[in-house]
């Protein structure tokens, strides 16, 4: 427990909404990308975030991660097609750094997927 005395605007406006983001494919580009260990700390993910390029949803990020290492061979095997994927489609087929990936025009399609659990 953390006591919140002071630390935040009673006052504060409320968020703006959120449009469900269309399902379908988008205009996009990496800009941010990061290589962090699993929760279990068993396997790598690489974590990134994409930005739509043009049209309607122009500046809306996706967000998402691959498993580049995981215990389960089957992970794996689903991260790394994804990954070879995301290099095809940036055309960086051999990048030595996950920025290489950055700002390269893409088609990304996106999917939308229930939240599981208690939210």
């Amino acid at each position: 427990m953390a006591s919140l005395n002071g630390q935040y605007d009673p006052d504060a406006g409320v968020p703006g909404t959120f449009e469900i983001f269309p399902a379908g494919p988008q205009p996009m580009e990496f800009i941010e990308t990061d290589i962090v260990a699993t929760k279990k700390g068993d396997g790598k993910l690489l974590k990134y975030k994409l930005r739509v390029t043009q049209g309607e949803q122009e500046d809306r990020l996706v967000f998402g991660q691959m498993n580049l290492q995981n215990p389960n061979p089957v992970a794996t095997k689903i991260g790394q097609e994804e990954f070879r994927a995301a290099r095809e489609v940036t055309g960086v087929l051999e990048p030595e750094d996950t920025q290489d990936l950055h700002f390269k025009e893409l088609i990304g399609l996106v999917k939308i997927t229930p939240a599981k659990g208690d939210y």
